[in-house]
């Protein structure tokens, strides 16, 4: 199944926040650095006109118990003296009300794993029981892995980043399952580490606009 691409609908810089370390650097707030961008979420449909046969009866099966969300997020680095050189793009499921039913999870997750931001994407590519296989994109000369995915199956789940200096745009996607008749919701949330000239490496907390940082997911 190829899934047209989703355009970004909510998109904004974010300015990072200096963490409170003991013994550590005061306040202070970077801008400009890294900005987060994401669709609205895409209910995958049995009749939608470029599912394929074996992921449709996968949400046949399913319909009874489960809803799959689909979802894209992009993640910008830009480069400066004073490099991003780690972070975690972590999200986060949560069923409103948490009435007590089965708990919302991050169904699949693409990239597993990459070693370069994504110079173009064309499509998404989800095959059977709804899992990513291959995301058509042109990337930089392969190198040490440097995002790698952790948590699928879970209710929060991150991309790690790791590199001398992070630069680029990179392109994710999930797939969200939820409980029928359960209203969630996705948070986003982003941990960085800048290399800095005077005090080395400084963690920072990201503040994400409400309107980026929180995506709904719901039924028909």
């Amino acid at each position: 199944m190829e899934v047209p691409q989703l355009p970004e609908v909510a998109c904004a810089d974010v300015d990072l926040v200096r963490r409170h370390v003991l013994g550590g650097p005061g306040d202070r707030r970077v801008s400009g650095q890294v900005s987060i961008g994401r669709s609205e979420a895409v209910l995958l449909r049995p009749g939608s006109p470029w599912l394929e046969a074996e992921p449709a009866k996968t949400l046949i099966r399913d319909e009874d118990k489960y809803l799959y969300h689909l979802v894209m997020i992009t993640c910008t680095f830009r480069t400066g003296p004073e490099p991003v050189i780690g972070a975690r793009l972590s999200v986060m499921l949560s069923p409103e009300p948490d009435d007590g039913s089965v708990e919302p999870v991050i169904w699949a997750m693409d990239p597993l794993r990459t070693s370069a931001p994504a110079t173009a994407r064309l499509t998404v590519r989800i095959g059977l029981n709804l899992k990513f296989f291959t995301a058509e994109m042109t990337r930089e000369t392969p190198g040490p892995d440097h995002v790698i995915a952790e948590g699928e199956g879970e209710k929060q789940a991150e991309w790690a980043f790791v590199a001398r200096a992070l630069a680029g745009v990179y392109r994710l996607s999930l797939v969200a399952r939820t409980p029928v008749g359960s209203a969630c919701r996705a948070d986003l949330a982003l941990a960085a580490t800048r290399q800095e000239t005077r005090f080395g490496m400084v963690p920072y907390r990201a503040e994400i606009p409400p309107r980026v940082a929180t995506i709904l997911l719901t039924g028909p």
